[in-house]
């Protein structure tokens, strides 16, 4: 229960207070609309309506959701190579959603441990969702023939 807490006070945390501090390091001159348009960037969570259930707690959104795919990534990347600071602002702040989003699956698998990573394995085999599911998991030392399930 406690676990829980801490776990959703860091994830929104950093979903809405990081970005007012990233906004302050690097657009002091903008750091309010800067701030707006990377919180902003919370709106990439529209994507979660296109799955089923719309919100399942065991479901780890990186890697499953189109706007957190690697592919998505890429695109947030390319978009910092644009020389306008709203547009990186934007860039920077659906990064920082993905790296909060993987911080919160990663806190998710610590909590739950095997039964975590095995139920994520069977809501997401290889090839389901609109990625692979490999991507979203981190540290498996034993592949299997279907399903890859973590060894402790």
């Amino acid at each position: 229960m406690a676990f829980d807490i801490f776990r959703n006070i860091l994830h929104y945390g950093c979903h809405f207070l990081v970005p007012v501090l990233f906004a302050r390091l690097f657009w002091r001159q903008h750091w309010k609309a800067a701030a707006m348009i990377m919180i902003a960037t919370m709106v990439m969570d529209a994507d979660h309506l296109l799955a089923d259930p719309v919100f399942d707690p065991d479901r780890c959104s990186v890697g499953f959701h189109p706007l957190h795919t690697v592919w998505a990534a890429i695109v947030y990347l390319i978009l910092l190579l644009i020389p306008s600071w709203k547009v990186r602002a934007v860039a920077v702040g659906c990064l920082f959603h993905l790296f909060t989003d993987g911080m919160d699956c990663y806190m998710g698998s610590l909590k739950q441990g095997t039964e975590y990573a095995a139920v994520q394995a069977l809501k997401n085999p290889p090839g389901a969702g609109f990625c692979p599911a490999e991507i979203i998991r981190t540290d498996f030392s034993v592949q299997g023939p279907g399903l890859p399930l973590p060894v402790n």
